[in-house]
């Protein structure tokens, strides 16, 4: 008797076009063929390798043949062929996708397999005849049969080592797509292999387990063999384990002990992980230790930090990095994120966090450079790099990603210097293709080497290549996902987390001074107090924003009053007010005095003077990181004879004018004096979902995305000396149908003396937005004259370079036309789109958004733009004092840095140490992208000073010159330095 052969059908020509893009069940279906193909019972009957055939070519003469139909095949077969083969005297398994079953119907299948010569009609006469027909006519085996005979053969063998076979049945297939790939020859059918599976099949159904084991391992080797043909050298795969605390429970159950596990999980997760379930994470900090599981992560939360301010980004560092500390007694090596987070700071954040490696991909959605790599030098806008993997993950749960392994680990391969794979996936594994390479790694590295991300950076040699992206290369989903989410206010969330956090800082900054004032100081409450301000990031419930808003601003005001009453203390009784400027720039401000307040004389600090009406306004210039102090009564000044500051529908003071325009109530255009050219005009409008045609004209039809703008009324409400201010009224309209899609209020105000333009925004939309928030939006349009002008926008407080389409600048967007330089300032409205090549839209309404009152600040000719953008967020405070002026003067500075492109982002205070009476920790930041050598001067003469890194390390000791360190400072440094008094 002949024995029956097994053979399965594919639904392509040949191995070189073997299909990548299936669907799940159809891909399910086909990885599982072959992997059922290889059990030890069929492998030993059949004494071949299972082999495979064009579905649209299926063998004329099936008799005697075992043959998988995968799903994926169905279409590809001729016209009642299944049956055909059947009559024939084969067994047709078909439909079948789940590997268990599968299993199974081969398994009857060749229990009821006749011989070939019964098929031919050679049958033998006698009693078992009429069986034999019998169960030639049951040849055909569909998901609905079933031979209760059928679990017969290979019932014995042990179940683990069949599956150890059926794991041999991937490698095999994987293996022979593999080499194609690579555009190999294939020697897979080569006769020790196959002596050494038939042996291994042979000992298994005869329940020698050790011996099939031992035989099994030669055949897998002799499959690395055949790998290592055409590459040589090691590869690896990495199994990244997705935890969230509500799935910590299933982890243990898909750990593997041999092959290692890295776990990417936020500190907070980890936290609440810890509190739930303590005994789980003591036993992965024994893991940990023995390089069993690997730890990545990093910050604490994943909020949308890619445009968060400086500070708030290296809290959630700082925070995760003391808790896995904490939990661990050690803090990841290697930064990965589940939600998108990239920033071109990153890099160098990483590297003075004590994190060498990285994982430069999302899990989610987001745009970044796309250019895979196993690893690579990740170099930030700063020139500090760190080692990254840039490979998008295969999704361990899912056939299709298995159908695309041999693809991924050719590409990998052929162009990485170290070859490696990334598996993402929960704990719930519920797919065996995974627990497959598992398998064949324990014999065999075949396909690689398991190793934790970190060990995989450790174990390979540095990369040879480096790349630079640039920020324009990045833009995060934040808005899109927020809308998608039905998350309420998408816009004013994100805005209002940057403006808590600068008013959070300010607010540091005053409390450290008055304990420095006072010489106490109280770091440990700052420390609580930092991570109650930020529990709120921009993507938390909308009643926790609410009271985080609440919370810093009445802390705002308790340090204020702490620094006013500190900075005169024994100065004589007398009522003023103390104006506090938190920025580490001077600056002209204009601040509104308390009532009861007569009119400051015009001498000095102080420029200009409103008091009329309701508005006690006052211009004048505070120190860096200063104060002044102003008298509640003051002698009255001489009259000045100024110009009038509004006339018509232009404003202006001495440096600008800004003309109103009577048809849409929008600016018309902001010009300097004389003949200088328009740099930028204003207009609101509603952005509809697609083009509309609004008319024709003599060059065809005339379609737009966008609204018409019509003005109603222009009311100049202040005519000056110091304010010039002018309020429009008017409608949006839907051109083609005149239906008023919102009306609008808009507030202009000029002061003397400053080179801002202050605009008010207020809506009372008919029709709001819906959908996808960049193609249906109300907005903020700007335009200026050239198309060639350079636009700069402000990412965590740096200039970045700005993208031709979409992107977020928290900040500020800057203009720059020859020597013309005109900063936006859109305060706490970060998304914007750039509409050709001299429009930007600043989105202000979107589906979602209940804000109706809006904010920019206008500037010109401003050569550190992030000053205006600063000035905008952290408005001088006034503060009402019943002692001064101070005893050193009316005026004061505390902090000071002589370089204009260094900003002081944060200070906070040290605790005292031996010999000290405690200190201060500043951080600074270069801003513009240009290295320059920093002095930073205290009003206090330190005794010591030094910088750390951000994990807190000392990184060097810094020169001091009296009250003055010298800073040496790269482009985008970030620079933390501690000061001892």
């Amino acid at each position: 008797m002949n024995r029956p052969e097994l053979l399965i059908l594919v639904p392509c020509h040949g191995l070189e076009d073997f299909p990548a893009d299936l669907g799940e069940s159809e891909a399910t279906g086909l990885l599982n063929a072959f992997a059922a193909a290889y059990h030890p019972a069929l492998i030993a009957v059949t004494r071949e390798i299972p082999g495979w055939r064009r579905a649209d070519d299926p063998p004329g003469d099936p008799a005697g043949k075992i043959i998988i139909v995968p799903s994926a095949c169905s279409s590809w077969l001729p016209h009642a062929w299944a049956q055909n083969a059947t009559d024939s005297g084969a067994a047709v398994v078909e439909g079948i996708d789940d590997r268990d079953r599968l299993v199974e119907k081969l398994l009857a299948a060749l229990h009821t397999l006749p011989s070939r010569e019964k098929s031919r009609g050679c049958e033998p006469s006698g009693p078992g005849l009429e069986r034999d027909q019998d169960l030639g006519r049951d040849q055909h085996v569909t998901p609905s049969q079933h031979d209760p005979e059928a679990d017969a053969p290979g019932s014995t063998i042990d179940p683990e080592l069949i599956a150890d076979f059926l794991a041999f049945g991937t490698a095999y297939l994987q293996l022979d797509l593999l080499t194609r790939r690579m555009h190999y020859y294939s020697n897979l059918d080569s006769s020790p292999l196959r002596l050494d599976l038939l042996g291994a099949a042979d000992a298994a159904v005869a329940g020698d387990g050790d011996e099939a084991r031992r035989k099994l391992k030669r055949a897998f080797e002799l499959l690395l063999d055949a790998r290592e043909r055409f590459f040589p050298v090691d590869s690896y795969l990495i199994d990244m384990c997705l935890l969230i605390p509500r799935l910590a429970e299933k982890l243990p159950a898909t750990l593997s002990a041999t092959e290692p596990t890295t776990l990417l999980a936020t500190a907070a997760d980890w936290e609440q992980i810890a509190n739930e379930q303590p005994e789980l994470v003591e036993r992965l900090k024994t893991d940990v230790e023995g390089n069993r599981v690997g730890i990545a992560g990093g910050e604490y939360r994943e909020g949308p930090t890619a445009f968060a301010p400086i500070e708030s980004v290296l809290w959630e560092f700082g925070r995760g990095l003391a808790v896995y500390r904490k939990l661990f007694g050690r803090t990841p090596k290697v930064w990965a994120r589940r939600r998108y987070g990239f920033s071109t700071l990153i890099p160098q954040i990483l590297e003075r966090s004590g994190m060498p490696f990285a994982v430069h991909t999302a899990l989610d959605d987001g745009y970044y450079p796309d250019d895979e790599q196993s690893k690579f030098r990740w170099e930030g806008c700063d020139g500090v790099g760190v080692d990254a993997f840039s490979r998008i993950p295969l999704a361990a749960d899912g056939a299709t990603s298995f159908l695309r392994f041999s693809q991924r680990v050719a590409e990998a391969m052929e162009g990485d210097q170290s070859a490696a794979i990334m598996f993402a996936r929960w704990p719930e594994l519920s797919t065996p293709w995974f627990e497959d390479l598992r398998r064949i790694h324990r014999y065999a590295p075949v396909f690689g080497k398991f190793v934790t991300l970190e060990g995989f950076f450790q174990e390979t040699s540095p990369p040879s290549r480096t790349q630079k992206h640039s920020a324009k290369e990045y833009f995060a989903p934040y808005l899109t996902q927020a809308v998608a989410r039905e998350q309420s206010d998408p816009i004013a969330r994100f805005g209002g987390a940057l403006a808590r956090r600068h008013l959070f800082d300010a607010t540091m900054w005053m409390r450290s001074l008055a304990g420095m004032l006072r010489g106490r100081f109280e770091p440990g409450p700052l420390v609580a107090d930092e991570d109650f301000a930020e529990r709120a990031p921009a993507d938390a419930d909308a009643d926790l924003i609410s009271v985080t808003d609440r919370d810093v601003a009445e802390s705002s005001a308790a340090a204020a009053k702490a620094l006013a009453e500190a900075i005169p203390a024994g100065a004589p009784a007398a009522r003023g007010a103390m104006i506090i400027n938190p920025l580490s720039f001077p600056r002209r401000v204009t601040v509104e005095l308390p009532e009861g307040f007569s009119p400051p004389k015009i001498d000095g600090p102080v420029k200009h003077v409103l008091f009329k009406g309701q508005r006690r306004a006052v211009t004048l210039d505070l120190p860096a990181a200063g104060f002044h102090w102003l008298p509640a009564s003051s002698p009255p000044s001489a009259a000045k004879s100024e110009p009038p500051t509004a006339e018509g529908t232009m404003l202006r003071n001495e440096l600008f004018e800004v003309h109103l325009s009577d048809a849409t109530g929008g600016i018309a255009y902001v010009k300097g004096y004389g003949r200088s050219p328009k740099r930028l005009s204003q207009q609101l409008a509603y952005r509809f979902p697609r083009k509309r045609q609004i008319g024709k004209d003599e060059w065809g039809d005339d379609t737009s995305y966008y609204s018409e703008m019509r003005g109603r009324s222009i009311e100049l409400t202040c005519t000056g000396p110091s304010l010039a201010e002018a309020v429009t009224t008017g409608d949006i309209i839907d051109q083609t149908n005149g239906d008023v899609l919102s009306r609008f209020k808009q507030t202009i105000r000029v002061w003397r003396g400053r080179p801002y333009i202050e605009l008010k925004i207020e809506l009372e939309p008919n029709r709001l937005p819906e959908g996808d928030p960049w193609s249906n939006h109300y907005a903020c349009r700007f335009a200026w004259n050239d198309e060639t002008a350079v636009l700069t926008r402000g990412v965590q407080q740096t200039a970045q370079p700005t993208p031709d389409s979409r992107f977020d600048a928290p900040h500020y967007v800057e203009i720059a036309e020859g020597d013309l330089r005109t900063t936006i300032v859109p305060i706490e409205l970060p998304f914007h789109r750039k509409t050709g090549g001299r429009m930007l839209d600043t989105l202000l309404v979107v589906a979602g958004e209940t804000r109706r009152t809006f904010r920019f600040l206008i500037a010109c000719d401003e050569a550190y733009p992030l000053r205006p953008s600063l000035d905008a967020y952290c408005p001088a405070i006034v503060v009402p004092t019943e002692h001064g002026p101070p005893l050193t003067g009316p005026s004061g500075w505390f902090l000071h840095v002589d370089a204009k492109n260094v900003q002081i982002t944060g200070v906070r205070p040290i605790e005292a140490k031996e010999g000290t009476n405690g200190g201060l920790r500043i951080r600074l930041l270069e801003t513009e992208g240009r290295g320059k050598t920093a002095r930073l001067s205290c009003f206090k003469t330190p005794q010591s000073a030094q910088r750390i890194n951000l994990a807190g390390e000392l990184m060097e000791p810094l020169p001091l010159h009296g009250d003055t360190v010298t800073v040496e400072m790269r482009k985008y440094e970030i620079a933390t330095v501690e000061l001892s008094f």
